[in-house]
C-alpha cells in the first residue's frame, strides 16, 4: 500500500510558481461591441448553437469572451447544462443596446 505523501503533489517554491507557469502571456483584446461578439449573441438568441459546431469552432474567442461575462449559457434550470450555447438575459439586453446603437448610426 503507497503512503498519502506519495500522492501528495509538490508545492511551488520561492524559484518556481504554479501562477508563472499557468498565466497566458498573450491575451486576446475584450471586443464589446465588435462584430463577431454580436454575430455571437444573434446567433445564440435567434435558437443557440452547439457546443462542437462549425459555429462554435469559428468564433470561440467571442464565445469565451461572452460566457465569462455572462452573455451565453449551456444552463438550462439549477445544476442541469446542455450542449447548446442560449442567450441569458444579460445577453439580450446587450444585444438589444448592441443593435440600437448600430441603428441609430445607419440614420
Amino acid at each position: 500500500m503507497q503512503s498519502d505523501k506519495s500522492l501528495q503533489l509538490p508545492l511551488p517554491g520561492p524559484e518556481k510558481s504554479w501562477e508563472s507557469e499557468c498565466s497566458s502571456k498573450q491575451t486576446t483584446p475584450l471586443v464589446s461591441h465588435g462584430p463577431t461578439l454580436t454575430e455571437v449573441l444573434e446567433q445564440a438568441w435567434r435558437g443557440g448553437f452547439a457546443t462542437k459546431s462549425n459555429f462554435a469552432r469559428s468564433h470561440a474567442d467571442p464565445i469565451a469572451q461572452a460566457a465569462c461575462l455572462g452573455l451565453i449559457t449551456t444552463q438550462h434550470s439549477g445544476d442541469t447544462f446542455g450542449r447548446i450555447w442560449r442567450i441569458t438575459p444579460a445577453g439580450l439586453e446587450r444585444l438589444w443596446k448592441t443593435l440600437e446603437l448600430t441603428h441609430e448610426q445607419d440614420l
